[in-house]
């Protein structure tokens, strides 16, 4: 991830902050000073618990060893790699047209002038080291003791479904399981022998018409649950799981049912923000007290909790992390691949619980 950090931004600078972003998935902060503007007597300010520091537009080796000795005495950072000054590279990515695309060869003379002082070794340690942040009881990594019973996770994906952290699929297909795709905008039937589906974010609400008009996927999706089969869905994957979606028209169309309640869409509801909650009961992906973290998305709200297991211990989340059966639905847009307890329920058996086959 890339960004401006908030001591390098100004008050009305737009968007999140790179800082809270870091603090919530546990990411090493790596940090680029500007050589060129600093002078004698003014250092620059660095955010909380950095962990490298990148140099640029160095003038030469003396003036880089001055400023390594002087930001490693004051921080206790290390200096990993510099860029010199690269006046003519400089001058080129200046005049490129705005939005143009780089040329193979200035990239890969960027990548020849960083290379020569670039301690790479020291940022993969950096980055490994904290990859999968973990409690002191859960496994430090992801190929060690893999479970021997095998899953099979079926993911929706198409143009209704996109939003997914593709680290999370990487992590369950290193853990053993198999991952497949299918779509509920145009497949028939589920992908054979799936023990868990997972519907992640996206856009419902612009193709309710024929997510409504999929009947025979709508059918795969209520026979998996009746049979005792597994979903974890959230936000968008919640509403497509619900009774009904009613759209910002007040128009209203069907959908899979197995979550009893309408959810209303609002697109006035402002953008996704941090968010963490204490689970209050368990069920197959989360233990009691446990806690979830990932990005809240109000633009879908539950409209009826009354025959919903609320899993959320806070009164005011009652609604962002509900269960029905074998089914959990969830308001946050979680990151699996930080939270390694999540990955490992989905491995653990469990005792199937039946819906009822009559709607």
């Amino acid at each position: 991830m890339e960004g401006s950090f908030d001591a390098a931004r100004d008050d009305g600078c737009r968007g999140g902050s790179l800082d809270r972003l870091c603090c919530y998935l546990d990411l090493p902060k790596l940090i680029i000073v500007d050589a060129a503007r600093m002078t004698t007597g003014c250092v620059p300010r660095i955010p909380d618990q950095t962990d490298g520091i990148l140099l640029d537009n160095i003038v030469d080796t003396t003036h880089m060893c001055h400023l390594q000795t002087t930001l490693e005495t004051l921080y206790g950072v290390p200096v990993v790699g510099s860029l010199g000054q690269l006046r003519c590279l400089r001058a080129a990515i200046m005049g490129a047209p705005r939005g143009a695309t780089p040329t193979r060869e200035l990239c890969a003379a960027l990548g020849r002038a960083l290379q020569r002082r670039l301690q790479l070794g020291k940022i993969l340690r950096m980055a490994s080291a904290r990859a999968f942040p973990a409690a002191a009881s859960e496994p430090t990594t992801w190929s060690a003791n893999r479970p021997e019973r095998k899953l099979h996770v079926a993911v929706a994906l198409d143009e209704a479904f996109t939003c997914y952290f593709p680290d999370t699929l990487d992590v369950l297909e290193e853990r053993g399981a198999t991952v497949s795709v299918f779509s509920p905008l145009t497949s028939e039937q589920l992908p054979n022998g799936c023990d868990v589906l997972y519907f992640g974010c996206g856009r419902p609400e612009e193709f309710a018409d024929q997510l409504s008009g999929n009947i025979c996927i709508r059918e795969a999706v209520w026979n998996h649950v009746v049979t005792g089969g597994r979903i974890y869905a959230e936000s968008a994957g919640m509403a497509y799981l619900a009774r009904e979606i009613e759209l910002p028209n007040g128009a209203t169309r069907p959908t899979v049912g197995v979550l009893p309640s309408s959810v209303r869409f609002d697109p006035a509801a402002g953008v996704s923000t941090p968010a963490t909650l204490r689970v209050a009961a368990d069920c197959w992906l989360f233990g009691r007290d446990q806690h979830a973290r990932g990005y809240l998305n109000r633009r879908w709200c539950l409209q009826d909790d009354r025959d919903l297991l609320t899993l959320a211990s806070d009164p005011r989340q009652r609604l962002d992390l509900v269960g029905n059966y074998q089914v959990v639905a969830s308001r946050l847009h979680l990151h699996f691949a930080s939270q390694p307890a999540l990955v490992q329920r989905f491995f653990q058996p469990t005792r199937p619980t039946r819906l009822p086959a009559i709607r």
